[in-house]
């Protein structure tokens, strides 16, 4: 499947190069990146370059939360959904 060619929208180049984007989220884009949800709240695991290290994104509304973090893909899912829960339920202590 050949990639498309330059875009804003942050699609690949033809060269692979992307002006303001980090290597690692050329990387992701390759391992893929899809948001997913848990508790409504889309996240985004990103794979980094080195073994055994992930990128983690959550997206509860207009803000954004991101941490690195290493271990499995699996710990680092289990992570996502600690910094979604603990959103949520600094979210609900506020609203109190």
């Amino acid at each position: 499947m050949p990639l498309p060619l330059n875009g804003s929208d942050g699609v690949w180049s033809s060269t692979g190069i992307h002006a303001g984007r980090t290597p690692w989220i050329f990387l992701s884009r390759i391992v893929g990146d899809t948001p997913v949800e848990y508790k409504g709240i889309r996240y985004v695991l990103r794979a980094r370059i080195k073994r055994k290290q992930w990128s983690i994104a959550i997206y509860p509304g207009t803000e954004v939360r991101e941490k690195n973090v290493t271990g499995t893909k699996k710990e680092a899912e289990v992570q996502a959904w600690s910094m979604i829960d603990a959103w949520l339920k600094e979210r609900t202590n506020r609203t109190l």
